[in-house]
Order: C-alpha cells, then structure tokens, then sequence
C-alpha cells in the first residue's frame, strides 16, 4: 500500500473517518507521514454528536491532521470536551472559518477568553452553551470579523413553541448587549430563546443584518433601518405590527410569524408592505380573512396551521397566489372547509392533517398530502 503514489493516497484517504485515520496513523509510519505531506486533506472536520469524545481523543484525531489546513470545526453535542479542547483550537487552528461548539455544555467562559484571535473566523455556532451562557458574549463580541452568529438558548431558556409570551427568567446584560453591537459585519444573527425585551433596539446597529432569528425571545424590537432583511423568524413572539419592517419590504423572502398574536394579519396593508414574498407562515394565529393574499403574487408557500380564529376565513382569495406550490392547512376543526377554489392552484404539496375539509378531491392527483411535519421540513420551517 506504500507504494502508492501519492495523489491516490490522497483521493483513498478522503473518503475515510477521523478516527480510523487516526488508528492507522499510529500502525504505519509512511501513512502518518503521508497524511502530513498534504496540509489541505480535512479542510472540513465533522465530530458532531461524538458524545464520548473527550480532550485527550481530540488530540490524538489532531495527530493525523495539519490544524492550520481545517477551515470547518464541528463539535456540536460533544459534551464531554472541555476547555481544554477549545483553546487548542484557538491555539492551533489559525485559518478557522466555521466552528460549531452548540450543546459543548462543560466549557466555561474561560475557553473564550482568546477566541478573538481567530482572525479568519466568520461563523460562530453556540446553542446551548450554558457553561458560559450570556457571560461569554463581551468575549465573542470582540470577534468583530463574524458574518453568522447562532446564540440560541445560549441562557437555557428552554420553552414550549405554543407560549403566547415567555418569562423572562434570565436577561441580557446591558455588556452583553453592547458586545453584540460591534458585530457590525453580521449578516445572520439567530437568538432564539434569548430574552431580549429591555434591549432589543441593538439589532438596528447591525445594518448588514439579512438572517434574523428571534423567536421565543419576548421582545421582538425595532427593525426599522435594516434595509437588507431577506429572512425573518419570529416564532412565538410579540410582534405587534409588521410596520417593524417595512425598511425592508422590498427585500423580505421568508416571513415566519406564527403564534405571535397578531391582528394586522386581516389588515391587506399590512401584508402588501412584502410584494417579493417567497414564504409565509402564520400559523397559530387568528386569521379572520386571507384577502392579503391578493398583495403576494410571488407567495410560493403558505402555512398556516392551527389558526385560532373561529370562524375560519374563505380560501377563495388563495387563487390570486399563481405561483403556490405548497399549502399548510394542518389542525383546521371548525369546518367543514371547502377545498375547492383551490382546484385552479399549482400546487404540488399540501397538508390537511387532522382538518374538517370537504371537496378533498378538488385537489387533483399531482399534489401529494403530507404530514404537518414533513411539509414543515420540506419547507425548511420549524414544525
């Protein structure tokens, strides 16, 4: 096998696990030396989910790598590793793009103290990182570099998606916040479950803002100045109006709204702010009528499960949507509903789970029916 030339090595060897690398690195001298001969070889290191991974496994895997050739990290659920690990990373790994430390819950604020250093780094993934929760933020602050940001659950706020409004039982800092303030560079910013009712209005400081997730997060602020917003997730919220947004009507393509409560859904100004909608959801509010969708002539998906409004409203406005693909009727039990003025829509997928409909038929033989759950994954919406 030794007398393999080298480019086949290379080819053979990308195709094998970490740890098998690592084991046959310590059976065969030319091999390890063969790995180390080729700097760009794992520019991607997945050790997701790798619940016994501990420090000293990580070492060893680093063995058989050139830490300065990996541009990706992932650790998410390692919950054995320690701090340790990660300021060997910080040591070691200088051309850093991506790391993923979601659910490392035994590291410590600590392990952040330098993370600054990673001068390359742009995507910084910690959901679930209690060890050091709100306290490590002033320090990922300092990253001043990062384009993505996923601090979800970061203060372990695990709450139920069906809350109307969440207590906060842990808040932000007012450091913390102003940590976040010079991640000027950031496009995509997900805080979900993160309590940020005194100081949401930071969010308007970060101009190249075009991902935002805050839902769960009981306060929802003023986007107003955020010109470039293509993605908004505000699940469970207290959004009060859509006039929050209206900086980026133009720009908006997915909207998610769902279980905020929010009554200027059967306002047709409300929704005619969004003319590029790409994706709706509004499930879990009181919909009184869909004639908003005559102000959505792009609208390609629409959910809208377990409304609350009783009665429901007529689907008749839905023909006005001439590019629906995919329709989210799931939970509607004050019916019966008639599917009919649907017949004339392109649909391809569509759920009625546990629904009160009629004219089922009306839907043609090309859309297939589907579950509330997998609509929601084949939309890419939380379920």
């Amino acid at each position: 096998m030794d007398l393999l030339p080298a480019p086949l090595w290379q080819h053979t060897l990308s195709f094998l696990p970490l740890p098998l690398i690592s084991i046959l690195s310590g059976v065969s001298c030319t091999l390890r030396n063969r790995l180390h001969a080729f700097p760009a070889l794992y520019p991607n290191v997945d050790l997701s989910f790798r619940h016994q991974l501990t420090d000293s496994a990580f070492r060893s895997i680093c063995a058989s790598l050139q830490p300065s050739s990996v541009l990706v990290l992932n650790f998410e659920g390692c919950k054995a590793i320690s701090d340790e690990s990660l300021q060997f990373v910080i040591r070691h790994f200088h051309q850093l793009r991506r790391l993923n430390i979601s659910g490392c819950q035994q590291l410590s604020v600590g392990a952040l103290h330098d993370i600054f250093t990673l001068q390359f780094l742009q995507c910084l993934e910690c959901v679930d990182c209690s060890g050091f929760g709100a306290e490590g933020i002033p320090f990922i602050g300092r990253c001043t570099q990062l384009l993505e940001l996923d601090i979800s659950l970061l203060l372990n706020c695990h709450f139920p998606r069906s809350r109307r409004c969440l207590p906060a039982r842990a808040m932000m800092s007012t450091a913390a916040v102003d940590a976040l303030r010079n991640l000027r560079l950031l496009t995509k910013l997900k805080a979900n479950s993160v309590p940020l009712v005194s100081h949401s209005r930071f969010l308007r400081d970060l101009k190249n803002l075009r991902h935002v997730e805050l839902g769960n997060s009981c306060g929802f602020g003023d986007l107003q100045g955020l010109e470039h917003l293509e993605y908004v997730h505000a699940f469970s919220n207290n959004v009060t109006s859509l006039d929050i947004l209206s900086s980026s009507a133009h720009c908006l393509l997915h909207l998610d709204v769902s279980y905020c409560d929010l009554s200027t859904l059967n306002d047709v100004q409300g929704l005619s702010l969004f003319p590029n909608l790409r994706v709706l959801v509004i499930s879990g509010n009181s919909i009184l009528s869909l004639d908003f969708c005559h102000s959505l002539p792009k609208l390609e998906t629409l959910l809208m499960n377990d409304p609350v409004s009783n009665p429901l409203p007529s689907l008749q406005p839905l023909v006005s949507c001439r590019c629906l693909h995919a329709l989210g009727m799931a939970f509607w039990r004050r019916g019966p509903v008639d599917l009919l003025p649907l017949s004339s829509l392109p649909l391809r997928v569509c759920s009625i789970q546990d629904s009160d409909v009629s004219s089922a038929h009306c839907l043609g033989p090309d859309v297939e029916l589907v579950s509330y759950e997998e609509l929601c994954k084949r939309c890419g919406v939380d379920a």
